[in-house]
């Protein structure tokens, strides 16, 4: 799914024991591409980024199909979200795997991809 380029460098910024491929990829377009610094101008806690600049917060979502449950808590997180006038915006893993590019500019333009 990945090259083998992609996955050296996955695996040397700390594999799964810091989180999945698209998610590395979409930290990677924040402090390589968007020159963003970790913990000063976007937090990482997976799944979630938030992103101050853009009064985001991308949620990576995983490949596995969320239960009814995790559905609604994630509706009402992004509920509650929109009372701090931040924006949830919801990156599928396989578009973020298939389509780095156009689903992380979109996400940056302020879209939903």
């Amino acid at each position: 799914m990945v090259d083998e380029e992609t996955e050296r460098r996955y695996q040397e910024w700390g594999g799964q024991m810091r989180g999945t491929i698209a998610e590395f990829l979409v930290f990677e377009f924040l402090e390589k591409r968007k020159k963003l610094r970790p913990n000063v101008d976007f937090e990482f806690d997976p799944p979630k980024f938030d992103i101050p600049l853009l009064n985001a917060i991308w949620y990576v979502e995983r490949e596995e199909p969320y239960s009814p449950y995790q559905e609604s808590e994630l509706i009402l997180y992004e509920a509650r979200l929109v009372e701090y006038n931040t924006q949830l915006v919801r990156l599928e893993a396989e578009d973020v795997l298939e389509r780095t590019e156009y689903t992380l500019r979109t996400a940056w333009q302020g879209n939903q991809p």
